[in-house]
């Protein structure tokens, strides 16, 4: 791959939107004029409990919940917390994927028949066997989804068997594969470059998802263990919003409509100095941001990736967490700590003091879940508001 999208490296990709198909249970939920619907799936998961704002219950046929939008989301079962979901990620539809393997795990050892593939149900039965397995067993509720022996012993005292990690694996690999090709199969979008005024380019996917192509190139693509993956053995990964594609590691957005992409341009052209604005009071409330870059060297070879926490003090101080992925080994390094100041300018730029040397620039762009600073020499750097999840858990 020559340009535009020059060294693919590994990124988070929760895909959120169609769906598929699932025939255990044909009962639905029905929607109101204030709420939206939306579907969990491994295969469709059934029975699992779910709340969205005002609106609570049992997940249906395919998986599916009803939740209020602008509201985030969190699904249950038998008291033990399966998921949470923010709101920027929930649109009409949306389909969220449970791609966590622990919880997966846990989900398909307790589907009735045994077999994920026709979707996944949970009875009531089911449920209260687990609760009065956590009763006799005083097992916390929080800690049984992050210990895979104390999800064996959950699950077999209450009389089931607990499936083996590879074809918990080979099934979610399946049907993510099946996903992405009804998602992205045979699509065009239209790409832009994070904060900055720059021309849309199309990107399209071949239907059975063998080509993707750019500007002036077609790249070979094949799915691989659930991942899209390049001939030349990159991984293409990337996140799901509501009306477009994150992909923040080329600093790139791809949008669903041509006229949304043209929005976010002008957008940025006419709302810096608003963003601006905006930022400084969320600086001054000492949040934490997420960042990521993939030449922290700036040597032009994107052969790591480092992951940064960075907590931001009303009183000009902060502190940055981060650590270090080899792209070629995949080893990481232990978390290190630095701290520094930050502050304003009197015509209104933000500024960073990193190793001595202060960079000044502004707030670009702002949205539900990242801001965009761009340096006076026009690097770009995303604060992410939440964790990703492809996060180490040491940040």
């Amino acid at each position: 791959m020559k340009k535009h999208f020059t060294v693919l490296a590994s990124i988070a990709f929760i895909l959120s939107a169609c769906g598929e198909t699932s025939s255990k249970n044909n009962q639905n939920i029905n929607s109101d004029n204030n709420s939206l619907i939306g579907y969990y799936q491994d295969s469709g998961i059934v029975g699992v409990e779910y709340k969205c704002g005002k609106y609570s219950g049992v997940t249906s046929d395919k998986g599916q919940f009803k939740f209020e939008n602008g509201k985030n989301c969190e699904f249950s079962f038998a008291g033990i917390l399966l998921r949470k979901i923010d709101s920027s990620e929930l649109k009409e539809n949306v389909v969220v994927r449970e791609e966590d393997l622990e919880t997966a795990l846990f989900l398909q050892s307790l589907d009735d028949n045994g077999n994920p593939d026709d979707g996944i149900q949970i009875s009531k039965d089911t449920i209260q066997k687990i609760k009065d397995a956590l009763s006799s067993n005083n097992l916390n509720k929080q800690d049984v989804l992050n210990d895979i022996n104390k999800t064996k012993q959950l699950v077999e005292d209450a009389g089931y068997t607990l499936k083996s990690l590879s074809e918990v694996k080979q099934h979610l690999n399946k049907t993510y594969e099946d996903y992405i090709k009804s998602l992205l199969g045979g699509y065009k979008l239209y790409a832009v470059s994070i904060g900055v005024d720059s021309n849309i380019e199309e990107v399209s996917f071949n239907k059975d998802l063998t080509q993707l192509t750019i500007p002036d190139e077609i790249i070979d693509i094949s799915i691989q263990d659930g991942k899209i993956v390049t001939s030349d053995n990159n991984v293409i990964e990337f996140k799901i919003m509501k009306n477009y594609i994150d992909v923040p590691i080329f600093n790139k957005r791809l949008y669903f409509t041509k006229k949304d992409a043209q929005d976010y341009i002008n957008n940025i052209k006419s709302n810096a100095i608003k963003y601006q604005d905006l930022e400084e009071q969320r600086l001054t409330s000492a949040p934490v941001y997420y960042q990521m870059y993939n030449d922290l060297d700036q040597d032009g070879v994107k052969d790591h990736v480092v992951y940064v926490k960075q907590i931001f003090n009303s009183n000009g101080t902060t502190k940055l967490e981060f650590i270090r992925k080899d792209l070629s080994s995949g080893t990481m390094t232990t978390k290190q700590i630095y701290n520094t100041t930050w502050g304003k300018t009197s015509d209104g730029k933000l500024y960073f003091v990193d190793g001595g040397t202060t960079h000044y620039g502004t707030v670009i762009d702002q949205t539900d879940t990242s801001m965009t600073y761009k340096t006076d020499k026009g690097k770009i750097a995303i604060f992410y508001f939440y964790k990703p999840y492809y996060f180490p858990a040491e940040l």
